[in-house]
């Protein structure tokens, strides 16, 4: 099983000037944002990520660990809502949610919000990264000066 925290923390900036929110890690439970593999899909949220920073997908795990590394140096750090993986389809191919996936998601916001403030992050510097829009309304609603946007907008913007 992989340890998140341990994983996440070791590219965190000792500064975090942009927090970017995920939903969950992969319900697969062997990938991970802070997981460098060998080969990145440009519509996961680590290809979303490099693609608006870098412009380019790593094409190797070497150069995985070095778009990690200088995140960590422009200050910014990705998070998830919730620290463990969470199924989110009963049928993916048919693309049939899991309510109970969602509501898990859904009702560990409050818990983000108090482990934000425990980062010293100013609202206005986080970004969430919405995979699915079934809990953007509580999102505007518990962090009303965050910005809010789908993986594409982020990508392309």
């Amino acid at each position: 099983m992989i340890n998140y925290s341990d994983l996440a923390n070791k590219y965190k900036p000792d500064i975090i000037d942009t927090l970017l929110v995920g939903e969950a890690p992969p319900q697969s439970g062997k990938s991970y944002f802070y997981l460098p593999v060998n080969q990145v899909n440009a519509g996961s949220l680590p290809g979303t990520v490099f693609i608006h920073y870098f412009g380019i997908l790593p094409q190797s795990k070497k150069e995985y660990i070095y778009f990690l590394e200088q995140l960590r140096r422009r200050r910014i750090w990705v998070i998830d809502i919730i620290d463990e993986p969470v199924e989110v389809w009963i049928n993916r191919s048919k693309w049939i949610k899991n309510p109970a996936g969602i509501n898990k998601i859904s009702n560990n916001l409050p818990s983000l919000k108090k482990r934000i403030a425990e980062l010293n992050i100013n609202e206005r510097d986080v970004t969430f990264l919405l995979a699915r829009n079934d809990y953007a309304s509580k999102v505007r609603t518990l962090f009303p000066n965050s910005i809010k946007t789908t993986w594409s907008k982020f990508r392309n913007g």
